[in-house]
């Protein structure tokens, strides 16, 4: 599966501070992961965000999580990604592996 998101290409460093500037590219998916997005568990809305596989254009500052240090992104269904449809999580699951 892949999606458009936005990945950190250049680091930007000053006095005390460093921040990154990204750029969308195309990423391949490794895993969704969705949380709630409401108090009310009744109503079913939930955000969702990939690990996603290194792209070349990725800097290797890019901050990492989990075991297998991946880059972690945002889907946004709404602009980069309109006919992106959510997998089929078990019952009770919160990940999903591609």
């Amino acid at each position: 599966m892949k999606i458009l998101a936005h990945v950190d290409v250049e680091k930007i460093v000053g006095p005390g501070y460093f921040s990154f500037r990204s750029e969308v590219r195309e990423l391949e998916v490794i895993r969704v992961i969705r949380h709630q997005a409401t108090r009310n568990p009744a109503l079913n809305r939930w955000h969702y965000q990939a690990d996603v596989a290194d792209h070349p254009d990725m800097h290797p500052d890019s901050i990492r999580v989990g075991v297998g240090r991946h880059y972690r992104v945002n889907i946004m269904r709404s602009g980069l990604n309109p006919k992106w449809k959510p997998p089929e999580f078990a019952p009770g699951k919160l990940v999903f592996e591609c």
